[in-house]
C-alpha cells in the first residue's frame, strides 16, 4: 500500500511496526526510539545498528523471549549513495509489478525483506525478477533486512546471490539491517531519503523526509 500511495500521488508514508507491537513490555526501546525519532522530529536519523534481536513469538510470553546478540551490517558492496526511499516486503512488492503502482526505482535507494516463507532460493528469484523491471539499473543502493532464523539465510549465501545477479556491480549494499520481521524494526519513510555509505571501511546510514 505504501508504495502504490507513493506512485499515485507521491505522498510519503511509513514502513515500521505494526500496531501490535506496542504491546511488546519488553525489548522494545529501540523500536520505539526508532519510531518517534523518524516521525516525531525534523532531523535526519543516523541508523545503527541495533546491539540485540529477536524473531521470537513475543506474544506468547512477554517474559520468555530469546533474545540475540546482533553481529552488525553486512557490508554487500561498497559505494556512496543518496536517493528517495522505495520498498517493502520483496514478494508482495513484485505483485506491483506491471501495474501503475510500482513507484519509479531511477535514483531510488531501494529497500526489501522478506519473511519465512521466503528461503535462500526463493529471494534470489525474486530479486532477479524485480531487477528487470524498468528503472532498476538506475538504482543508487540497495538495503536488506533482517532474515528471520528459519530461513537460513547466512550472509556468504547472500554474498552469493547478490554477486550472481549482475545489475547490483558498483551498488553500495547494506544488510542484515534492523526491519522486516524481526524485532527492534526501524522506521523507514518510503519516499524519504536515504544517504548510504560503505566504503573505505566507513558505514552510515541517514534517513530523512
Amino acid at each position: 500500500m505504501t508504495c502504490g500511495i507513493l506512485a499515485k500521488i507521491g505522498l510519503v508514508t511509513f514502513s515500521g511496526p505494526h500496531y501490535s507491537t506496542f504491546g511488546m513490555e519488553e525489548h522494545f526501546d529501540q523500536t520505539a526510539r526508532w519510531f518517534q525519532q523518524t516521525l516525531m522530529s525534523a532531523e535526519p536519523i543516523r541508523v545503527e545498528a541495533a546491539a540485540t534481536w529477536s524473531d521470537d513469538p513475543w506474544y506468547l510470553d512477554q517474559h520468555d523471549r530469546r533474545i540475540e546478540v546482533n553481529d552488525g551490517f553486512w557490508v554487500m558492496g561498497e559505494g556512496v549513495a543518496d536517493g528517495h526511499l522505495v520498498g517493502g516486503n520483496l514478494c508482495t512488492l513484485n505483485l506491483l509489478q506491471g501495474t501503475e503502482c510500482l513507484p519509479d526505482l531511477r535514483g531510488a535507494i531501494l529497500f526489501i525483506v522478506d519473511d519465512l516463507e521466503s528461503m535462500p532460493h526463493t529471494f534470489d528469484r525474486d530479486l532477479t525478477s524485480l531487477s528487470q523491471q524498468p528503472g532498476f539499473a538506475d538504482l543508487r543502493g540497495l538495503l536488506i533486512g533482517r532474515f528471520q532464523r528459519i530461513v537460513g539465510m547466512t550472509r556468504e549465501t547472500l554474498q552469493a546471490i547478490i554477486r550472481a545477479n549482475r545489475l547490483l556491480d558498483g551498488l553500495p549494499i547494506l544488510a542484515n539491517v534492523d526491519f522486516g520481521h524481526a524485532d527492534p524494526i526501524l522506521t523507514i519513510p518510503v519516499g524519504g531519503r536515504a544517504r548510504l555509505t560503505t566504503a573505505a571501511g566507513s558505514t552510515e546510514l541517514q534517513l530523512s523526509w
